[in-house]
């Protein structure tokens, strides 16, 4: 993990807040200065408070004493100050003065607070997006094993570390990778049982924090544990779709408090090195058996359970989902879940068939769930997808892109925001008044597709749901479904269709809406070979609670 910065200088760089410190002096006709934490003044480039350019420390050697200096403090250490310098104010033009320094450094913690943390992020989902693409390399589990190690010690700073792989009948821990411990330490705990209690909890997927390991009488080979200088470990499973595996520790020499947001990143680090395994054990047995089928087989239901196994349910809101794929392995994908009090959900296609497309696929949905947990709190979907479509311009081909209808649902206010990226147009269908007919509209704000442009921009869409409504999103895979005659499915039967179920079935479920269309679609082609694949989401909006 990259050092924590220590001063205001590695925060803000480009001489705003020494321009910022100018502007107050003049405005309240005294001296207010920059300083770092060894109290020595902070100019811009020009040599003046206000001028243009990077920040730097002005070479003085001393200063008079501040008349009243306001601290700026981020990651609970101070990092400057801000300082009102002789000759000062009186009275109240003096308090005065006091308190706006103060609420000025409190706003620059804050920023610089949220710079801290954005890094953090930054580099934790950067581990996660490596520990992703071991899936897709070609390696051995030891080297997974040490890989994962490293990147898990590198980001929460530990000076140690070992993993464990669960070996002879499930009973055993064994040791397959290590850092930073003596041939000394790793001959004395080269395996543990697995019923250790520590152990045993990190297999029942718990984050373990210790503080202090000599004290805790849970350790096993505590003398070892001493004589190689470990006090503080964090530990955590190796855990893929509820199967344990192994177990990570990650050691410190000196004592320390883990917190609750290292104990979650640990353990999401632990899912990842143990989808990494899996993975490597299921290509490994595959080699083994020659068998290239049953590669597919599994591989498509590791990728059948990256859909979502249970809907959300949101009042007022009933959605159902359907998914068909054209060969063991699909590029389509939907996804559906919590975003604060929103509720997303996702349509996607990916570019080609097979595992290529499956993998690029898992990408995408792995990067824009990220995107879409930094943006939770403003549900800014045109942000959340142009970071995706960065993220999917950086790491693919020329020839890999992606289409993605993305929606949130606010319950409170019965509002959709949107976003589309180049997909296929997502219908709104709305009940008539009285004995009018339904009405159908196209949801198609957004922008390119995605992996094509790296600085596309993308617009959102806004619409105001009304009890009564359905949205249908699909792939291309329904419109474009072939018969034996080369004639596609079409999108006017995808709304004759939807028309047909809600004019017979005014209260049907979402569930039976994406079932039936599904249905519609295979009558029309029959027995005809398909030809991509096809995934269908529909949201209902009902009635809310109490109306």
């Amino acid at each position: 993990m990259t050092p924590r910065p220590t001063t205001i200088t590695e925060f803000l760089t480009d001489g705003s807040l020494a321009g910022l410190c100018d502007a107050a002096g003049r405005l309240l006709g005294a001296d207010v200065v920059l300083r770092d934490t060894e109290g020595r003044l902070i100019t811009a480039s020009g040599g003046r408070a206000g001028g243009d350019g990077p920040l730097r420390v002005a070479v003085i050697q001393t200063l008079a004493p501040a008349r009243f200096h306001a601290p700026i403090t981020a990651g609970g250490l101070e990092i400057g100050s801000l300082a009102l310098a002789p000759p000062g104010l009186e009275g109240d033009d003096e308090a005065h003065a006091e308190r706006l320094l103060q609420m000025v450094a409190a706003i620059v913690g804050e920023v610089c607070e949220l710079s801290l943390s954005l890094s953090a992020r930054i580099e934790e989902l950067d581990v996660i997006h490596r520990l992703t693409r071991l899936l897709a390399g070609d390696r051995d589990i030891d080297e997974i094993l040490q890989e994962g190690l490293r990147l898990a010690a590198s980001l929460l700073n530990a000076d140690a570390g070992t993993i464990r792989v669960l070996e002879e009948g499930a009973t055993v821990l064994r040791l397959r990778a290590h850092l930073g411990l003596s041939q000394r330490y790793l001959a004395a705990a080269a395996s543990l049982p697995a019923q250790e209690a520590v152990a045993r909890a990190a297999l029942d997927g718990e984050a373990v924090a210790i503080d202090d390991l000599a004290a805790d009488e849970r350790i096993l080979r505590g003398d070892a544990v001493r004589e190689e200088g470990l006090r503080s470990m964090l530990s955590a499973g190796l855990v893929f779709h509820g199967e344990p595996m192994g177990v990570l520790r990650l050691y410190t020499r000196t004592a320390r408090r883990f917190t609750r947001a290292e104990q979650a990143i640990v353990t999401s680090i632990g899912r990842q090195i143990a989808t990494a395994v899996a993975t490597a054990r299921l290509l490994e047995a595959e080699v083994e058996a020659k068998s290239v089928r049953r590669q597919l087989e599994m591989a498509a239901a590791v990728q059948r359970r990256m859909l979502p196994n249970a809907i959300p349910k949101v009042d007022p809101f009933d959605i159902g989902a359907e998914y068909e794929s054209s060969l063991d392995l699909s590029g389509d994908f939907y996804d559906v879940f919590r975003l604060g009090r929103r509720l997303a959900f996702v349509v996607g296609d990916v570019a080609g068939k097979g595992i290529p497309a499956a993998m690029l696929m898992s990408s995408v949905r792995a990067s824009l769930r990220a995107f879409a947990r930094n943006e939770r709190e403003s549900g800014d979907v045109a942000e959340i997808m142009a970071r995706t479509n960065r993220a999917l311009c950086r790491d693919s081909l020329p020839n890999e892109f992606a289409t993605i209808f993305l929606g949130l649902l606010d319950p409170e206010t019965l509002e959709l925001i949107y976003c589309s990226a180049g997909h296929e147009p997502t219908l709104l269908l709305r009940p008539g008044a009285a004995n009018a007919p339904a009405t159908i509209e196209t949801l198609d704000a957004g922008g390119l597709i995605a992996g094509v442009l790296k600085n596309a921009e993308y617009e959102a869409g806004r619409v105001a749901l009304r009890p009564g409504d359905t949205i249908i999103a699909s792939t291309d895979g329904f419109s474009e479904a072939m018969n034996f005659e080369q004639r596609p499915f079409g999108r006017q039967r995808v709304r004759y269709s939807a028309l047909d179920i809600l004019n017979g079935e005014p209260d049907a479920s979402a569930r039976r809406i994406a079932t039936h269309l599904l249905w519609e679609m295979r009558r029309y082609t029959g027995l005809s070979t398909k030809s991509d694949d096809a995934t269908i989401v529909v949201v209902r909006v009902g009635e809310r609670e109490g109306e």
